[in-house]
């Protein structure tokens, strides 16, 4: 059970199978490293697989300040060094994403690769659904309205879901209080400004865009 330091907090992270080049699985808000097993188990068998839990988050140790995107940052940069790892791949999650985007930049080579898995990136010029995705982020942040919003994303999400997975999710979303899912609101709502003031194509540079978007 691999645990490692981040700036006075420890991270777990599971890690299974060999190999030089690393998969490291970075979940979203709210969830953990569990949600990432059944993949792991298959990846494995031809890969080593990293799959790690932020600080607060699953395992990983309660934090006793605020924390964001550099925090989690830290974290996965913690993950790296404690595994030895040279060269890894994030396969991200929901707003994992965009730490992934972080990583890349930190690490450059080091990152060949980004997959992303039901990323929330808000392109808003002509979409409709960002003005309410926005104002769901600030509901989230209001302690008096949080627990409805979250069950109305919830049944969302976990539409037609297999009762299994509707289950792990329910339960690890649920083990999050009004601190963690108004941060979550917070740091989602502020990526997703940023792109409104810095234009979406901003997300990445020319370079990076060639990489993730080949062709």
């Amino acid at each position: 059970m691999p645990f490692t330091d981040s700036e006075g907090t420890r991270i777990y992270y599971d890690d299974r199978g060999t190999g030089e080049l690393v998969l490291l699985c970075l979940p979203g808000w709210c969830v953990h490293h569990t949600m990432f097993v059944p993949l792991a188990e298959r990846l494995s068998v031809h890969h080593r697989v990293l799959a790690m839990d932020w600080r607060g988050h699953g395992k990983s140790q309660a934090s006793d300040r605020d924390f964001g995107k550099a925090e989690m940052l830290a974290d996965v940069l913690a993950v790296i060094d404690a595994s030895a790892a040279q060269s890894v791949i994030p396969i991200a999650q929901a707003h994992g994403g965009w730490v992934a985007i972080e990583l890349r930049r930190r690490l450059g080579e080091r990152v060949p690769k980004l997959i992303f898995t039901s990323w929330n990136p808000i392109f808003t010029s002509g979409n409709p659904l960002a003005p309410p995705f926005l104002a769901t982020m600030q509901a989230l942040q209001d302690d008096a309205r949080w627990r409805d919003i979250v069950e109305h994303l919830l049944t969302i999400w976990l539409s037609g879901a297999p009762a299994s997975v509707a289950t792990q999710i329910r339960n690890e979303t649920g083990s999050h209080g009004f601190e963690d899912w108004a941060r979550a609101g917070r740091e989602v709502a502020a990526h997703s400004r940023w792109i409104i003031w810095h234009g979406e194509r901003s997300i990445f540079s020319e370079r990076e865009r060639q990489r993730v978007y080949p062709g």
